[in-house]
């Protein structure tokens, strides 16, 4: 975990400090530590509106499971209608580079209010 924490995180330093969960633990509803009071506190536009970022390949067709176990997770679940996601796509490793289709995520809270 502290090998993905300090991948990923590396680009943040110092504005966020990212904390490691598998998709199969927030599916399963075991979310680490305090992550509950926090995604309700974001969900509720308080701090940061980005609730989850899966940097690796996700097929689409699992989003809206991620999106309900992020919104029951943070006790909340009537509020998925809440949670937007968007796409990134990278590039293939073909020559010519292709985009592809999105392959990272970005899951956050449309809490209505202009950042």
């Amino acid at each position: 975990e502290q090998v993905i924490a300090a991948e990923t995180g590396h680009y943040l330093q110092p504005f966020a400090q990212p904390r490691v969960a598998y998709m199969e633990d927030v599916m399963r509803g075991r979310l680490p530590g305090s992550w509950s009071a926090e995604l309700a506190r974001r969900l509720d536009g308080d701090r940061c509106p980005v609730l989850a970022w899966w940097p690796r390949r996700i097929d689409a067709s699992q989003l809206p499971a991620l999106t309900a176990a992020l919104a029951a997770g943070a006790g909340q679940p009537g509020a998925r209608g809440r949670i937007k996601v968007r796409g990134f796509a990278a590039y293939s490793s073909e020559f010519p580079p292709r985009l592809t289709e999105p392959q990272a995520y970005v899951f956050y809270a449309d809490t209505g209010q202009a950042r």
